[in-house]
Order: C-alpha cells, then structure tokens, then sequence
C-alpha cells in the first residue's frame, strides 16, 4: 500500500484506476515474479494482495511498481507530468489460506479492489469512510485488522 505524494487525488478518474491496476498486475507478474490477486485502491493511494517473489526482495517488487506506474501514468497525459508517489510504503503479509478471505467484500479495506484477472475496479469504497475522514495510517491498519478478526502481535 502507498499513497500519491502528499495524498494529492490525482487517481479521480475511475477508469483510469482501472487501467492502472490492469498495468500494476501485468508489472507485478512479468518484472518482478509477484503475481497479484487483487488490487484495488483510491484517488489518493493504491494497494495490491500479491504472492511473495522468489526472486525479488520485496523493496525491489516495491520500486519496480512505483517506478513502472508513475512511468505509465505521466504518459496517460500532460495532466500527470508532476505525478510522483510517496516516498515510503506499507507492508502486511498474510498467509495463502487466508488471502480469499481479504479478497471479499467483507474486508473493509478492500475499497476499489478489482482482481488481477478482472482488473476492474468494482465499487467496494463503502466502508472507506476512514481514509475520508484523514486518520491516521496507523489508526486505519489497525482498525483494518479489528474489522477482518485477525490476531495482531503489538511490535513496538
């Protein structure tokens, strides 16, 4: 999960978003070995559940992403030439058996969300009324976790 650079909405445009997850997918499988089940995302920033590369650490499967995508992005036209994510990312594994379960609508957090397969953005933004209200990062991964019943490890 990462975020345009100051959280600018620069991802309004539905359609758009659909055919930068379509990109994200094909990048994720092709470049760097991480094959996505689903990615999803808002105007401000995006996310992607995605098998682990054997090949990739995953700040690379990261960078390759972001470079990849802003590359594509600044060519969809002028109006993207400034576009540029954040700086820092956000990480969460999640075991196999468990990755169908984040994949339903169930998930609060699965706001956007199309599969890699579909890459259509269907509208599972319902309960996305965290991001609106601007919480913090930290407040809305923990509140992700609440909602889905998962067992959480405080590291500090």
């Amino acid at each position: 999960m990462y975020s345009t650079k100051g959280r600018r909405p620069w991802l309004k445009d539905v359609e758009l978003r659909k055919q930068l997850y379509a990109y994200k997918a094909t990048i994720l499988r092709d470049n760097v070995d991480a094959p996505a089940l689903i990615i999803g995302g808002v105007e401000d920033h995006i996310h992607a559940l995605c098998l682990l590369s054997r090949k990739f650490a995953i700040k690379n499967v990261i960078e390759e992403a972001k470079t990849e995508t802003t590359k594509w992005l600044k060519k969809q036209g002028p109006q993207y030439a400034d576009f540029h994510w954040q700086a820092g990312y956000g990480i969460f594994s999640v075991s196999e058996s468990n990755a169908e379960q984040l994949a339903s609508p169930r998930w609060g957090y699965a706001h956007g969300v199309a599969t890699a397969t579909q890459a259509v953005g269907l509208d599972w933004h319902r309960n996305a009324t965290l991001w609106r209200k601007r919480r913090r990062q930290r407040d809305v991964v923990l509140s992700m976790i609440e909602q889905a019943d998962y067992e959480m490890i405080k590291i500090s």
